[in-house]
């Protein structure tokens, strides 16, 4: 029997809810995948992994676990290395961060990184994958460590090994890591003191604004950027990282490369509500996706084109970009959907001057 939904492999199927999640699109072996975090109110925990064409759950991983709330937006990635696929995630107390291997089959754990003694004041709190001098890293950044740095560890070793470490400026910290081509990104927020009233918090961090570097070289990537409004990602676009933000006062949001320092498009004015935000290339163009109440929506970056929109049957809590052209989503009941988005829908003028009509279709899977 084929299992969907929140079902786990040689099991009953449970109607359950997870509230938060992140998803990857994964190719294996020519197997289309989607990998998975997800996380309940409860703060129970699941990685999962299903087939993408059929929603088949082909595999879980940390079923039950119920030690730390989680957001998987931030604390789950997927990554290849040497042809190989893995995911990396943050797990509960102590709070540290695994490397799983994708197979077409399932999962298999090839490193657990635990990041010393843990206590209620010290944990990981950002992770990304990182290449160092031609070895597999993990780049770590605990919460509220006192000595401010981003370590390098061991890959898929068992004994958190150190590799390396780069030092947070003083009165920053390091809330995003991101790797994009060979290299690696710290996007730091300004670390408001405590005694600042919660009203004028928000003011105190626009002042000063957030701040790229370059993680592999150790050098800032410019002074701080400037941008009133709250941000969205990090995520890696064509070897460089990007940003969504939503400015504050304006029902406005728009992505912006921010080593260039400059937007990638016009703002996308009604989808300031746009929520489970992803940016990726679909047939070379860049795209946005995300979701709007019950649908899933993709949106062309540079022109600000909406592409394709279809309703899905509850609330979503993750979305994805995948390599063909496919969008995907996931609700909270473990519903998967998706919306294929033509080359004609992307590249218009293209087809018109081939003299052929534009397709304004989605499919839905």
């Amino acid at each position: 029997m084929r299992q969907t939904r929140w079902a786990v492999p040689g099991r009953e199927t449970r109607a359950f809810e997870y509230c938060a999640g992140a998803l990857q699109v994964l190719v294996v072996d020519g197997r289309t995948l989607l990998a998975g975090m997800y996380c309940a109110e409860e703060g129970y925990q699941r990685v999962d992994l299903r087939d993408a064409s059929t929603g088949e759950v082909v595999d879980v991983h940390g079923l039950g676990d119920k030690e730390w709330w989680h957001d998987p937006a931030e604390h789950f990635t997927g990554f290849t290395w040497q042809g190989s696929t893995f995911v990396l995630h943050i797990t509960g107390r102590p709070r540290g961060c695994r490397v799983l291997r994708v197979t077409r089959d399932g999962f298999e754990s090839v490193g657990h990184v635990v990041p010393g003694p843990a206590d209620d004041d010290s944990f990981i709190d950002a992770v990304a994958p990182a290449d160092l001098d031609g070895q597999l890293a993990i780049l770590t950044c605990e919460f509220d460590n006192p000595s401010r740095t981003a370590t390098f560890r061991d890959g898929i070793g068992h004994d958190d090994r150190t590799l390396g470490s780069w030092s947070v400026p003083e009165g920053w910290k390091c809330f995003r890591l991101v790797t994009t081509g060979e290299r690696s990104y710290a996007w730091l927020e300004f670390h408001v003191p405590e005694e600042t009233p919660p009203e004028e918090r928000w003011r105190v961090a626009d002042t000063y604004g957030r701040w790229l570097w370059d993680v592999t070289s150790g050098v800032p990537v410019g002074a701080p950027l400037l941008v009133r409004g709250f941000d969205r990602g990090v995520w890696g676009l064509n070897g460089r990282p990007v940003a969504l933000f939503e400015v504050r006062g304006r029902r406005d949001c728009q992505v912006w490369d921010l080593a260039r320092r400059e937007p990638l498009g016009p703002g996308l004015g009604g989808d300031l509500g746009l929520s489970h935000p992803q940016v990726g290339l679909v047939h070379g163009r860049a795209v946005l996706a995300g979701t709007a109440q019950d649908s899933l929506r993709v949106r062309d970056i540079g022109t600000g084109r909406l592409l394709g929109t279809t309703d899905l049957p509850d609330a979503p809590i993750a979305t994805a970009i995948g390599p063909d052209g496919t969008v995907w989503a996931i609700t909270r009941t473990g519903y998967v959907g998706s919306l294929t988005v033509s080359p004609a829908q992307v590249h218009p003028s293209t087809v018109r001057r081939q003299g052929r009509a534009p397709s304004g279709d989605t499919a839905m899977r």
